[in-house]
């Protein structure tokens, strides 16, 4: 996990936005005082663009290379692929600025389903607030929904559509 983390501040430039998160380890079942003859690492490997992400995994693969043939281990490696980056089209962001509403104007760091509608339709991906009190971000067990702010939105997604219809 050390080595993967290594590739982020080691071997990448530092305007590079790149997560690379192992967030689950598992090990079979067994006694509690043995090393385990297997373990299952997953995570996730988020890029603004894919040339990044190829070169990530290829880092990866040697990592898992060198440490698995030092100590006469074998390795198995699945990535699933993930999201490709979220990409705006110009004319739909045109449109929601008109309709009032600003617009994050950096890439965003998330991971989103959201970017395989953006490669088939004019799209635009934006946020609104949830909050009351203070900020908590999504994918959060402490995230709490707020109705009040879901009538904004939903005036927000109103005015979006007049002004694509003008």
């Amino acid at each position: 996990i050390i080595n993967f983390q290594n590739i982020i501040s080691r071997s990448l430039l530092s305007n590079d936005s790149v997560v690379l998160s192992i967030c689950e380890i598992n090990t079979p079942p067994g006694a509690s005082n043995i090393i385990a003859n297997e373990i299952t690492l997953t995570g996730t490997l988020r890029t603004f663009k894919n040339k990044l992400r190829e070169e990530v995994l290829e880092k990866m693969y040697k990592i898992l290379d060198g440490i698995t043939s030092s100590y006469g281990a074998s390795y198995y490696f699945e990535f699933t692929g993930g999201y490709p980056e979220v990409i705006n089209d110009e004319n739909i962001t045109k449109i929601i600025e008109k309709a009032g509403v600003q617009i994050l104007d950096f890439p965003m760091g998330g991971s989103e389903d959201y970017s395989h509608f953006a490669k088939l339709i004019p799209s635009c991906f934006s946020f609104i607030g949830m909050y009351e009190k203070e900020p908590i971000i999504h994918h959060n067990p402490y995230f709490q929904w707020n109705s009040e702010a879901m009538k904004i939105f939903a005036k927000f997604l109103c005015n979006s559509t007049l002004e694509y219809l003008k």
